[in-house]
């Protein structure tokens, strides 16, 4: 049974509209990007200029980690850009979308599972579907949708996520059902929206959503996203089944 509440489906959406928006979504990215290494470049220049001009002094080490904070930063958003934004250049293969999916609850468990409680329940109806496409770009779709369950509930909560797979027609559907805090609906229409995010900007640069979609999309596919304040979310993805 999927949730019902606030929807967005993307599923009829008039492909040059994407592809404009999609455009667009880069032209913001960039804006924003540029934005996040200026304010840390800024800090890093403003104290190499007090270094200029008053030479090592009492503040020495004080402005010097200032420094090494923001280069940090630099590295940060970099480094999590080219990790989570970043379409792999990959031939195309047979992908199977249950090994995928194990594959990135893994990566997610061995990054936040630790220190929390999480309670996995998978409906896989088979473990033998495939789609075509770049696994990686999956894995990393699939790893950022079960990331953001993860943070959609306090560590010291149970978090309980539910993984399904089923054949539709001559769809394989894929669903991740967390009972996390949900997502509002004046925040829906910009979830998909590259460094839009609703967490702490040090810890979350918004582009876990944006490259889901666009990999989807390349793969021919439609994601839908369901969600209730304070009762969870689930998110709904569609693939043409391998013939």
């Amino acid at each position: 049974t999927i949730m019902t509440g606030v929807h967005l489906d993307i599923s009829h959406v008039d492909l040059k509209i994407l592809e404009k928006n999609e455009f667009e979504g880069m032209r913001i990215c960039g804006t924003k990007l540029a934005h996040e290494i200026n304010n840390p470049l800024c800090i890093i220049r403003g104290n190499i200029e007090l270094l200029k001009q008053d030479g090592p002094d009492e503040n020495f080490d004080k402005r010097l980690h200032h420094m090494e904070q923001a280069v940090d930063r630099i590295v940060s958003v970099v480094s999590r850009m080219m990790e989570t934004s970043s379409l792999r250049v990959e031939s195309s293969q047979e992908i199977n979308i249950a090994s995928v999916l194990d594959q990135a609850l893994l990566s997610c468990m061995a990054k936040k599972g630790a220190t929390r409680q999480v309670l996995v329940e998978k409906k896989y109806e088979s473990r033998d579907y495939f789609v075509v496409g770049a696994s990686g770009d999956l894995v990393q779709a699939f790893t950022n949708i079960i990331f953001n369950a993860f943070e959609a509930v306090e560590e010291s909560e149970l978090l309980n996520l539910e993984l399904k797979i089923w054949l539709e027609n001559d769809l394989v559907c894929i669903a991740v059902e967390d009972n996390g805090r949900g997502i509002d609906a004046r925040h829906m229409p910009f979830v998909y929206d590259m460094f839009f995010t609703t967490k702490n900007p040090n810890e979350s640069l918004g582009l876990g959503l944006s490259f889901a979609r666009t990999c989807v999309y390349r793969l021919g596919g439609t994601i839908d996203i369901f969600s209730r304040p304070k009762k969870g979310t689930s998110l709904v993805i569609k693939l043409p089944l391998k013939n």
